[in-house]
């Protein structure tokens, strides 16, 4: 309809940052995401990732580059194993077990009877909303990505859970980009930097 989602965005992101993205629903959030994951070009201006531009990057090469944890997360009539390797044939079982610790999951996954051999059944209907977010970052980490997008992680957990996963999360800085999208200022808050959209402007806080 030719209305701007974004308009006139001019922004940096370090290899190691921590990033929050916070704003009203429609403001341009996923918007922002879905551009620099390549899923959407900009009508004008370019992308550039370590100074290459992003139309002339092999998209699947860098997506491979990319864990992403939504709000609601798909999980395959599959072990637990499965799902966090992505249906690779070949898994690598240590890997996924320091991916589980990595994620704090672990611990609630170590007590099943079948370990990482137990089945998730459809939407992971089994397991609480913080064991699913938890099983969710392990799955996110399996690639070592080199960015890590958390699309609204807390939303609809308890207030336990939620605290515990940001936790979590917290845990993961440095090791990679980390951008935390959440219309709840209080969990961007804990984030090095913070981006507000408002009315398609972007409002850039550095603390």
């Amino acid at each position: 309809d030719g209305n701007l989602i974004l308009n006139n965005i001019n922004l940096t992101i370090n290899d190691k940052d921590f990033i929050g993205i916070s704003g009203k629903s429609g403001t341009g959030k996923s918007t922002l995401i879905d551009i620099i994951i390549g899923l959407l070009k900009p009508t004008k201006g370019k992308v550039f990732i370590s100074e290459n531009d992003l139309e002339k990057i092999n998209l699947i090469s860098w997506r491979e580059n990319i864990g992403i944890v939504m709000q609601d997360n798909f999980f395959k009539n599959d072990t637990i194993a499965r799902n966090i390797a992505l249906g690779e044939i070949d898994i690598n079982r240590d890997r996924i077990r320091n991916c589980l610790i990595q994620a704090n999951a672990y611990q609630f996954v170590s007590k099943l009877p079948k370990g990482i051999d137990e089945l998730i059944y459809d939407r992971g209907q089994r397991f609480s909303g913080g064991e699913k977010q938890k099983l969710a970052l392990a799955r996110a980490l399996y690639n070592k990505p080199k960015i890590l997008i958390l699309d609204e992680p807390a939303s609809g957990l308890d207030e336990v859970s939620e605290l515990e996963f940001i936790s979590t999360v917290k845990k993961l800085i440095g090791k990679m980009l980390i951008i935390l999208i959440s219309h709840k200022r209080e969990i961007v808050s804990i984030c090095d930097r913070v981006l507000i959209f408002d009315e398609n402007k972007l409002k850039d806080y550095n603390h």
